[in-house]
């Protein structure tokens, strides 16, 4: 998985690569947004989603990520993120 900033996500594995659009969202504070994107892609391949899904999940936590005031979005969660990603 590679960031592509407002390009978007870059998603790879041994049978294919993908690139994801950028979600939509409204920048209020970049603190956290790799972070977030990590523990979004690694939560979402634990539960052995599919490399789409996995990034969306990623993209997903990131764009919530980036909405929050704080260092750490309150609103920011499992439910959240699957409901953001649109699975």
């Amino acid at each position: 998985f590679i960031s592509l900033g407002e390009k978007g996500l870059l998603c790879a594995d041994h049978e294919k690569t993908v690139r994801l659009p950028l979600l939509p969202a409204k920048l209020v504070n970049m603190t956290g947004a790799g972070d977030a994107m990590m523990a979004g892609i690694t939560w979402a391949y634990t539960q052995g989603m599919t490399l789409e899904q996995t990034g969306l999940v990623g993209m997903a936590a990131s764009s919530m990520a980036i909405e929050g005031e704080d260092t750490i979005n309150g609103e920011l969660n499992v439910d959240e993120v699957i409901k953001r990603a649109g699975l």
